[in-house]
């Protein structure tokens, strides 16, 4: 196998993923370039402390004990300093702080506890796994060469996997804003695409899925459910074929450097959209010097050996 060119994370967030190319390839290039910024999205810390103490408690519950999660202290310091240090990390992830963490971080955890230990996860196998390779055919389970040649390798983190009734089930965890219906999980590209990281893993399906979902209320009670789903065949057939093209013009853009400048969202040549942080890199003569320095100051200098 080649090199690696590039790892497209199934999972969105400030690394390289598919969702980049999809929204803007320039959006891809800036982040294969290096260009970070000192402030991370508040949503992104909450979410990572949230998986971090879901991780916790799955590990105490195998193991019989009580789980030890984040202390309502130590969220207020966090929540007050806009400073998080994830575990495994070297250095502090800065944001701008939201109180309102504070107070459903807890309701969700108790509301995760409450779904671990009524069994309906049943026997848990793992957590948090972590799958990287290339694309597999899941018509025949064989590794597509071609990208593979390219160095075009695709990674994502499986949340839970667990036997249910003779059935190997991929969950996702997902906090929200309010309760989610059984069509959410039915249609869900995201647990389609965790499911198929076990193909490319295994090299066998595992097309039960389940979505594990707790609201983050500030004053009402946290709901929660599991909402269980299954992927037929043609699922994976289709969602290969969209990772194949995207994976081909990613490669392409890469050997040729030539990343067209186009918004899915939004038409991104106007000065006020603000889906995109980049903006500013990709159209830099709608900007002032003093608006053009004033991003710079907010822009992380790339250190040697940068993960991105």
């Amino acid at each position: 196998m080649a090199d690696c060119k590039v790892k497209l994370s199934i999972r969105g967030g400030s690394g390289l993923s598919i969702q980049d190319y999809s929204y803007c390839p320039q959006l891809l290039k800036h982040k294969m370039d290096g260009v970070r910024f000192h402030l991370i999205p508040e949503y992104f810390v909450t979410g990572r402390i949230v998986h971090e103490n879901i991780e916790t408690i799955i590990a105490a519950h195998l193991e019989g004990k009580e789980a030890k999660v984040i202390s309502d202290a130590e969220l207020e310091t966090i929540y007050t300093t806009g400073e998080y240090v994830r575990a495994g990390d070297a250095e502090s992830a800065l944001f701008e702080p939201d109180k309102k963490p504070i107070t459903f971080i807890p309701k969700v955890l108790t509301a995760f506890k409450s779904m671990l230990e009524s069994d309906v996860f049943g026997n848990i196998q793992a957590s948090e796994a972590y799958y990287e390779g290339a694309l597999v055919d899941p018509e025949t389970f064989e590794t597509n060469k071609q990208l593979e040649d390219e160095g075009v390798l695709f990674s994502g983190k499986v949340d839970l996997i667990s036997d249910i009734d003779g059935h190997k089930v991929i969950t996702d965890f997902k906090t929200c804003k309010s309760a989610l219906k059984q069509n959410e999980a039915d249609s869900s590209t995201q647990l389609t695409m965790y499911s198929y990281m076990y193909i490319i893993e295994h090299k066998e399906i595992a097309n039960h899925v389940g979505l594990a979902y707790m609201t983050k209320h500030v004053r009402d009670d946290t709901q929660y459910d599991y909402l269980r789903s299954i992927r037929h065949f043609e699922h994976y057939v289709h969602l290969y074929r969209n990772l194949l093209s995207l994976g081909k013009d990613v490669s392409r853009s890469i050997d040729e450097d030539d990343y067209p400048k186009k918004g899915m969202l939004a038409d991104c040549r106007d000065k006020f959209n603000k889906l995109c942080n980049y903006h500013p890199m990709c159209f830099q003569s709608q900007y002032t010097k003093d608006e053009l320095k004033e991003f710079e100051s907010h822009l992380k200098e790339k250190t040697d050996g940068e993960e991105l």
